[in-house]
């Protein structure tokens, strides 16, 4: 408890102190919506049309301000917060995998990460999504004995789904982990999953049929889903976002006309399509920029990080925290693609491999960014931190090919991202 103790207090400082140090910037991109609809919100404004975005992180922006004024600087705050909590559940996956060490590694990761400290302090809803997700699979890896586990896990699966649409796929992808996980008999073993997609349909279901009543169609959690798909895959993203608006005169129309479109689209590229989404999303997953990086060093469209102390604001302090901020993904991604393969805790590791793969599954069919991975980063942490603390006797006990694989995965995930680091420094918009 006391190293836990001592690494929220880290997470929460270093996030605290970002928070403070860029207290002048702006809201860019999404965060912009995010703090108008949360504004709207706390005003008593209701959504003729619900869905727009998942509703709970408008919700707890909305309830914040509230309480505390329309001020982005309050969503800032409660997303330091949720940051900086995520070191609990990194701990707990860390000691189910490797012990105490792991278990401290982890969670120091977690909290000193510069991505994670770069968007505990923005208007987005991935610090509190993985704190949902992540705490949602240490559950499920503690609890695998116990029933009230399984349905906490639906729970907070439900809510992140509700956080970011993409958690939607989550608890079906895990199910299958799930029964390896949880010890035999089978019926026990189908009764957790039961049990855990009954607590998400719990959270889930009344929203659907809320918002499913306020439109056309059947709405799972947005009315965007088709409008990423269509965008995703057509030829020309932007001509294709601008003709959205036009579709139709609601947004179940919109979505309606767009799916129709996708599909077509989709049809159209066969049987090339699926080599044509890898080759555009993986790099794209993979790449060493991100939001944080690119408001660094970004000096276009207002975009850039504004510094409350002008000694921050220079070139060498801007491209090197953007350097360290680069490499530090990239040692996470390629230590953690092997990490997975060469763990020796192969419940877990199943659970974490269909963890990751979940999360490709939406960028795959519509389009993928940077900050897509943030998702499945906090699994890829706990296996690098394993492989690094653990890397003689991992590769030891390793069969040639389960090596081989190891290799070839962390060699792929290292060129595709290197080979971006100049693209991005020179311009960074990239990826």
């Amino acid at each position: 408890m006391r190293d836990v103790l001592v690494l929220l207090v880290v997470a929460l400082l270093l996030r605290g102190g970002w928070l403070a140090a860029t207290l002048p910037t702006a809201l860019a991109g999404d965060e912009i919506d995010y703090h108008q609809r949360a504004e709207r919100f706390a005003g008593g404004w209701v959504d003729k049309y619900p869905g727009a975005r998942p509703p709970v992180i408008e919700t707890v922006y909305a309830r914040l301000y509230r309480a505390f004024g329309v001020d982005p600087h309050v969503a800032r705050a409660a997303n330091v917060v949720f940051g900086a909590l995520l070191v609990i559940p990194l701990f707990a996956l860390g000691w189910q995998v490797g012990g105490l060490g792991v278990a401290r590694g982890s969670a120091l990761l977690g909290a000193v990460f510069p991505d994670f400290v770069f968007f505990g302090t923005y208007l987005w809803s991935e610090p509190l999504y993985m704190l949902l997700s992540t705490s949602a699979l240490a559950l499920l890896v503690f609890g695998a004995r116990r029933g009230r586990a399984w349905f906490a896990a639906g729970l907070l699966l439900g809510v992140a789904a509700l956080t970011r649409e993409v958690g939607l796929l989550v608890p079906f992808g895990l199910a299958p982990a799930l029964l390896w996980l949880v010890p035999r008999p089978w019926s026990r073993r189908v009764l957790a999953v039961a049990v855990m997609l009954l607590g998400f349909a719990c959270v889930v279901g009344p929203w659907s049929s809320y918002a499913s009543s306020k439109h056309d169609g059947h709405v799972w959690i947005t009315t965007t889903t088709w409008f990423n798909a269509y965008i995703g895959n057509a030829p020309d993203r932007d001509i294709a976002e601008d003709n959205y608006k036009h579709l139709g005169r609601t947004p179940g129309e919109r979505e309606h006309a767009a799916r129709v479109l996708a599909r077509r689209t989709i049809r159209e590229r066969m049987p090339w399509w699926p080599l044509q989404k890898l080759a555009e999303v993986v790099p794209a997953m993979l790449t060493p920029n991100s939001f944080g990086v690119n408001r660094l060093i970004d000096q276009s469209m207002g975009r850039e990080a504004v510094f409350t102390w002008s000694a921050l604001d220079g070139p060498v302090f801007r491209y090197g925290l953007a350097v360290v901020t680069m490499l530090a993904t990239i040692a996470v991604l390629v230590l953690g693609s092997a990490g997975l393969v060469l763990g020796r805790w192969p419940r877990v590791q199943i659970l974490f491999a269909l963890f990751v793969a979940v999360h490709w599954i939406g960028p795959l069919i519509t389009f993928g960014l940077s900050r897509f991975r943030l998702a499945f980063l906090p699994v890829l942490m706990v296996a690098a931190v394993a492989l690094v603390l653990d890397r003689h006797a991992l590769w030891m006990a390793s069969g040639r090919r389960q090596r081989i694989v190891a290799v070839v995965l962390a060699a792929v995930v290292f060129l595709v991202s290197v080979w971006q680091v100049p693209g991005v420094l020179t311009d960074p918009v990239w990826g």
